[in-house]
């Protein structure tokens, strides 16, 4: 017990040492402590003050509309968001963009054509990517797919037209015995036997025109996507022809769109997180005004094609002259 008191005394004169002599150098300490205060918040005023009026501050963000259709939780397009936000506040020192529930740029995800091309790619078994090799694969694929989808028309049209023919001949002879007042037995028992089998021929149509059908969706899905690797990869071969309509589809992924009241991004089509952050960051360059440029690269070339996800010099020296107010 008595060392237990000693030690509470030895800290209470320890601490009212300490007490004392803050006291007595308080104001030596507080002279040295200012200046280096106002030295630094000086420059942080300085530094902010050569940035453009448009990254002094960070662009708020907020999510808009989300179609479920991409099955994606709100929580991961905050994170997909907010990585590409890093893209281009952690290399030029500053935060330039912010989440926040009010937020004036809204994101948002419109599921339409675009991802349900790469959708149904996916459950068709092709890896989906903006190379290449995808295109090459994937005209495999198509060419392949079209030889039966020919063959299994023509079977189509063979049985289609083979029991229109059987089934007017049918009409005629009920006609014909409609007018005489019916059928014998043994006639009206044909006759029924006859219906029978066009029923079932009508029925193997139907499925054929089920299966041809089925095949031209996926054919068109395939000729989607090959025309959008033309014009990305810009390939020196012919675009491929929809079956039926031509749709005049453009697959652009995002968009940044601005209007004297409005700021949004909208995201159309992204296979993985990896591209869905890289895209978000090309779009969220355009809300601080950087252009597109050259280098496939750059995260600013016009085509969401590379893999890179880090500022190339392009893109920072575009970001560094956009943000200078010299």
């Amino acid at each position: 017990m008595m060392k237990k008191t000693i030690k509470i005394v030895l800290y209470l004169i320890l601490a009212g040492l300490i007490a004392g002599l803050f006291y007595y150098y308080s104001q030596p300490i507080v002279d040295f402590v200012q200046p280096v205060i106002i030295r630094l918040n000086t420059a942080i005023k300085r530094q902010l003050a050569e940035l453009s009026p448009a990254c002094r501050k960070p662009i708020y963000y907020s999510l808009g509309e989300i179609d479920p259709e991409f099955n994606l939780p709100r929580e991961e397009i905050i994170k997909a968001t907010a990585e590409a936000a890093n893209i281009w506040s952690q290399p030029f020192g500053h935060t330039l963009f912010a989440y926040a529930t009010s937020g004036q740029l809204k994101i948002n995800f419109i599921y339409d054509y675009r991802q349900q091309t790469s959708d149904q790619l996916k459950e068709l078994g092709v890896i989906v990517d903006d190379d290449k090799k995808t295109y090459e694969n994937l005209k495999v694929e198509h060419d392949a797919l079209n030889k039966q989808y020919l063959e299994k028309k023509s079977q189509l049209q063979r049985q289609a037209a083979d029991y229109e023919k059987k089934l007017k001949a049918f009409n005629a002879e009920v006609a014909k015995w409609n007018q005489r007042g019916g059928a014998p037995a043994s006639e009206y028992d044909r006759l029924k036997q006859t219906e029978a089998a066009l029923e079932q021929q009508r029925q193997q149509v139907n499925a054929l025109t089920s299966q041809v059908n089925k095949m031209v969706d996926e054919l068109n899905t395939m000729v989607r996507k090959l025309n959008q690797l033309i014009a990305k990869l810009n390939l020196n071969v012919n675009k491929y022809n929809d079956i039926g309509d031509q749709t005049g589809e453009q697959f652009e992924a995002g968009i940044y769109n601005q209007s004297s009241t409005s700021t949004s991004i909208s995201v159309y089509e992204f296979n993985n997180h990896q591209e869905l952050v890289r895209l978000l960051a090309h779009e969220l360059g355009h809300a601080l005004g950087l252009d597109h440029t050259s280098n496939t690269e750059d995260i600013m070339y016009y085509l969401n094609i590379s893999k890179n996800a880090t500022p190339t010099s392009a893109d920072l020296s575009a970001l560094n002259a956009k943000c200078s107010s010299k």
